[in-house]
């Protein structure tokens, strides 16, 4: 049941994702990544807010792990960095955010470096 719950979720939020580029495909600034990643986070928020009595709920499994987890990973992030500093674990939060923004950027900039070299 769990695993029909993440994929519907995930469908939805893959889909609304993709909805929102069409409304912001002109723009010189990444404004639908931007409004996707903060509206995720927001959303994340919320219901890791009201689920947190329902871990093995069958909803927090459609609306975070699948709707949220189809719509941004960003929001997963977040709240694996908030869930570090509420345990106040601030050091490992740090360094999994900078581990992530930095490691991310430089992994997207080694990929396209190591197809260019391999296809050129």
């Amino acid at each position: 049941m769990n695993v029909l719950a993440v994929a519907l979720g995930g469908m939805a939020g893959a889909l609304l994702r993709y909805g929102c580029s069409l409304l912001f495909v002109n723009t010189k600034f990444p404004t639908a990544t931007l409004i996707v990643n903060i509206s995720g986070c927001l959303l994340i928020g919320m219901l890791a807010a009201v689920l947190v009595k329902h871990p093995d709920n069958v909803w927090k499994f459609l609306l975070m792990t699948g709707f949220c987890g189809g719509f941004t990973t960003f929001s997963a992030f977040s709240i694996e960095a908030v869930q570090l500093i509420q345990q106040q674990q601030t050091g490992k939060a740090l360094l999994y955010i900078l581990i992530s923004v930095v490691g991310g950027i430089a992994a997207t900039f080694a990929g396209i470096f190591i197809i260019k070299k391999l296809i050129c």
